[in-house]
C-alpha cells in the first residue's frame, strides 16, 4: 500500500474527508461535469454517521470507518458490481438531496434519508466497517473484493469478529465459501465459550461472596 493511499485512507476516515468529497462533487455538478454519486452517498453516510448509526443498531464508529474503506475501494475499484448496486440505489432513492441546503448540522443531514431506501446500503457500510475494525484496512480492502450482497458482508463481519487479523489469511487459505461457513462456527463457538467463561465467574463469585458472609457472621456471632 503505497503513501499516497494511505494517505487517502487516513483523510476518508474523518469528517473533513467527507467535507472535501462533498465539495468536489459540487463543483463538479456547477461544472455540469458527471457527479460521482457513490462518493456523494458514501460521504452523506460518513458524515451523519452519529444520527443514522440508529437506523442500523450499530456503532457511529463502525459506520463511519466503513464509509471511509467504502470510498477508497471504490476509488480502487475494488466494489463488486452487487455492492454497486445497493449504493446506487441509495443515491438514487435513498436520499432527498432537494432539501440538503437546509441542512445545519450532521443531525440535519442525517433526517435527510429515506430509511427504506437507504438501509440497506448503511447495514452494508456499518458490517463493512466492523472488518475494517477487525482485519484492519488492508485486510479489509482485501476481502471487500469478494463482497456480492449484504449477506455475505454479515457473515464477513461476523466471520472478522472471530478471527480478527487473521481473517485475510484464513480466507486465502480457505476460499470464500469455506471461510464464511468456518468463521460463523468459530463466532458461535466464541460466544459459547464467552458465555461458559461468565457463568463460571459468576458462580465463583458466588462461591467468594457466601465464604465472606459466613465469616461476617462468625464475627458478629
Amino acid at each position: 500500500m503505497g503513501a499516497d493511499l494511505s494517505c487517502g485512507i487516513g483523510v476518508n476516515l474523518t469528517v473533513a474527508g467527507d467535507v472535501l468529497s462533498l465539495g468536489r462533487e459540487s463543483g463538479a455538478w456547477m461544472r455540469g461535469e458527471a457527479v460521482d454519486q457513490l462518493d456523494v452517498t458514501l460521504s452523506f453516510i460518513g458524515i451523519g454517521a452519529t444520527g443514522l448509526a440508529v437506523v442500523t443498531g450499530g456503532t457511529s464508529y463502525s459506520l463511519k470507518i466503513g464509509a471511509g474503506l467504502m470510498k477508497v475501494a471504490h476509488r480502487m475499484g475494488r466494489l463488486t458490481p452487487g455492492l454497486r448496486r445497493i449504493y446506487t440505489r441509495a443515491a438514487r432513492e435513498g436520499v432527498d438531496w432537494a432539501a440538503q441546503g437546509a441542512a445545519r448540522n450532521a443531525d440535519d443531514l442525517a433526517r435527510l434519508g429515506r430509511m427504506e431506501a437507504l438501509r440497506p446500503a448503511l447495514d452494508l457500510t456499518e458490517a463493512l466497517g466492523r472488518v475494517q475494525a477487525r482485519a484492519g484496512t488492508r485486510g479489509a480492502l482485501h476481502l471487500v473484493g469478494h463482497v456480492d450482497t449484504l449477506d455475505d458482508a454479515r457473515r464477513l463481519a461476523r466471520a472478522s469478529d472471530a478471527l480478527g487479523p487473521r481473517s485475510l489469511g484464513a480466507f486465502e487459505m480457505l476460499g470464500k465459501s469455506r471461510f464464511l461457513r468456518t468463521g460463523l462456527r468459530l463466532a458461535d463457538s466464541l460466544r459459547e465459550a464467552l458465555a461458559g467463561l461468565m457463568a463460571a465467574l459468576a458462580a465463583g463469585l458466588g462461591l467468594i461472596w457466601n465464604r465472606i458472609l459466613r465469616r461476617l457472621r462468625r464475627a458478629v456471632a
